[in-house]
């Protein structure tokens, strides 16, 4: 549902902004702003293009940060499926370098352009070659699983 708003600046004058409301798969009430009434009324058309597809989660999608999935990859995969001895190196190449730079990052703001800013970021700290490899084959792992559960389209470690 469109609903049009009207809102004062702070110098008096008054505008209109447009509303768009709805509500997600458990029920609670969302809502976006547009200073368009074209923008909301493709908006809307998108939220009823994912209601149809059963896809309305993908609209929140990637919006955890990197740390956040981190520990939900680590407890559901890296834990059960690696090794103690790889799962120890993970450990210190994550707290090391990849949570201080990346951690807060959402998922969905992970580009081959950040991740290779990243690296020279690494290079430039003078993190060793070999050091830097494991990190990217780490994070290329993880975004690895976050693209098979859905939270991003693509890998960008991949792609660099």
């Amino acid at each position: 549902m469109i609903q049009k708003r009207e809102r004062t600046r702070h110098d008096g004058t008054r505008y209109s902004v447009w509303r768009v409301r709805w509500y997600d798969e458990r029920g609670a009430e969302r809502s976006k702003t547009f200073d368009k009434l074209g923008d909301a009324r493709a908006y809307e058309g998108k939220l009823r293009t994912l209601k149809r597809t059963g896809a309305l989660a993908d609209l929140d999608a990637g919006n955890e940060t990197l740390a956040e999935f981190v520990e939900q990859w680590w407890t559901v995969y890296a834990g059960p499926n690696l090794e103690r001895a790889t799962l120890r190196a993970y450990a210190i190449l994550w707290n090391g370098h990849a949570l201080p730079r990346l951690g807060a990052v959402p998922l969905r703001e992970l580009t081959p352009q950040r991740i290779a800013y990243f690296r020279a970021d690494l290079e430039q700290a003078g993190v060793g070659v070999e050091a830097i490899r494991k990190t990217m084959t780490m994070l290329q792992g993880v975004l690895q699983r976050a693209v098979e559960w859905g939270r991003v389209p693509t890998n960008a470690v991949k792609m660099t």
